[in-house]
């Protein structure tokens, strides 16, 4: 056999291209690749291809493991007496790359784009198929972690949050085998929200991908990995940031499987032509929740999103045995602003009372008009009795601290001195269900009405708190 081709990645693909060993879909890639001229972009091509030559069986192996994506390779063309040589392709640490999203980095081998399409056109119109449904964030999710599974050959599809109206993890698929003999497996199909805490390791290596951009974290064999940040004893992982276009809000999809070097470059063209996909998805969901979910008059959220959230609040509390507080917050004598200033002035009122009661929350807290003058909002971030009495306080008496500026029939204005009384509840003190939770609010605000107006009111002598 003829001396070994060394050269440069450019120089290597090339030659490739030169030698015919390209179909010319893949040779119109390659020379779109070449006409990049990225270092990083060139590296992670020339291993994708060569790779995909020797799994097509245009190449043989000679040296080095085929599997792996990222170990030094050398593919032998017997017929003319060449060798190809890669070099190892650099990583922040071993097992771990960050590989390009681009889609021009590495050929969609093995699969029909037709069939990829129709089978995306098909999962998705099954997941967006209202409006109520492409507008549950969940649901999406999901939607979109069910194709990571079907078009990534995986079993398994995780999906991480921060800053979003989601759980902060959700599993799709068995996950023993990826996440631990410490918990149990669901269903095959079922959906499974992810401790409040995720498990450490995934818990890092989703927040190392999601300021990634343009590119995707592929964890190619756990065993290479330190143990302490070991995901589980073997296998690998594709962790793809989605970066959603609301501030603050990251989302991170990973497809998880027990093999090592199960994404080779085959499933990583795969999942390059989807990430755009995952994005709209996503960004369409967030726009149509926060049409679908708001209240079109005062801008906070509205009756059916806060009772989808109460619904989420109650299971998380039960799984963890956390608490969490529900308030009512009704607008005393609002009829009378109606029926002597007009409904103008009543709007202007519910515009204003919303606004001080949201900005005297915080950002973990759910504030919902949940009907005419009457609004709920849910406490979360497992608080004490003593501290959600001091939040209903810190609302009541923004409520309460200027008058507000309202129109008159006559075309003028005038000063209401607009004023909220509020009862509260706490689980699981007051009750585990929704229905106990929300009779305990409604009699406790029922008392603070009766009281004077103006308060605010718990059954404080069970909990411990101030009378």
């Amino acid at each position: 056999m003829e001396q070994p081709v060394r050269t440069t990645y450019s120089g290597l693909l090339a030659k490739l291209l030169e030698g015919g060993y390209f179909e010319p879909s893949e040779g119109d890639r390659v020379r779109l690749l070449l006409e990049r001229d990225d270092a990083a972009l060139l590296a992670q091509g020339a291993h994708d291809f060569v790779r995909h030559l020797l799994r097509s069986g245009r190449l043989e192996p000679h040296e080095g493991d085929p599997r792996d994506p990222a170990a030094p390779l050398a593919a032998a063309d017997t017929l003319r007496g060449r060798i190809f040589r890669l070099p190892a392709l650099d990583g922040p640490e071993p097992g771990v790359l960050e590989p390009s999203l681009d889609p021009l980095s590495g050929p969609p081998a093995g699969f029909a784009p037709e069939a990829l399409w129709t089978l995306v056109r098909a999962m998705s119109g099954r997941g967006l198929a209202s409006v109520a449904e492409a507008a549950d964030l969940r649901g999406v999710l999901l939607t979109a972690l069910d194709l990571v599974r079907e078009l990534l050959e995986c079993p398994t599809a995780l999906g991480f949050s921060e800053g979003l109206p989601l759980p902060p993890g959700i599993a799709r698929g068995p996950r023993a085998s990826v996440l631990g003999d410490s918990l149990e497996p669901p269903a095959p199909e079922s959906a499974e929200a992810l401790p409040t805490i995720l498990p450490a390791p995934w818990s890092h290596w989703a927040r190392r991908a999601a300021p990634l951009q343009g590119a995707c974290l592929h964890l190619s064999d756990f065993s290479r990995i330190e143990a302490s940040r070991r995901p589980a004893p073997s296998g690998s992982a594709l962790l793809v940031p989605l970066q959603p276009s609301c501030p603050n809000g990251r989302l991170v999809l990973a497809a998880v499987s027990s093999q090592p070097f199960r994404f080779h470059e085959g499933r990583l063209a795969r999942l390059r032509l989807l990430v755009p996909h995952f994005r709209r998805m996503l960004d369409h969901s967030l726009g149509l929740q926060e049409v679908v979910a708001r209240d079109f008059l005062t801008g906070v959220y509205n009756r059916a999103h806060f009772e989808d959230q109460l619904t989420r609040a109650l299971a998380d509390a039960l799984r963890h045995n956390q608490r969490f507080a529900l308030l009512i917050a009704d607008i005393d004598d609002f009829r009378q602003v109606n029926s002597r200033y007009g409904y103008d002035a009543g709007d202007t009122a519910l515009r204003t009372v919303a606004e001080r009661l949201s900005g005297a929350l915080r950002s973990t807290d759910i504030l919902a008009r949940y009907g005419g003058e009457e609004f709920a909002i849910l406490l979360g971030s497992d608080l004490a009795a003593a501290e959600a009495n001091l939040i209903g306080e810190r609302l009541r008496g923004a409520v309460a601290e200027a008058p507000i500026g309202i129109p008159t029939l006559g075309g003028g204005s005038a000063s209401l001195a607009a004023t909220v009384s509020i009862g509260g509840a706490l689980f699981p003190l007051h009750g585990r269900d929704r229905d106990a939770l929300w009779q305990e609010a409604n009699r406790m605000l029922l008392e603070a009405k009766a009281a004077g107006k103006n308060r605010v009111r718990f059954r404080w002598e069970e909990a411990g708190g101030p009378p």
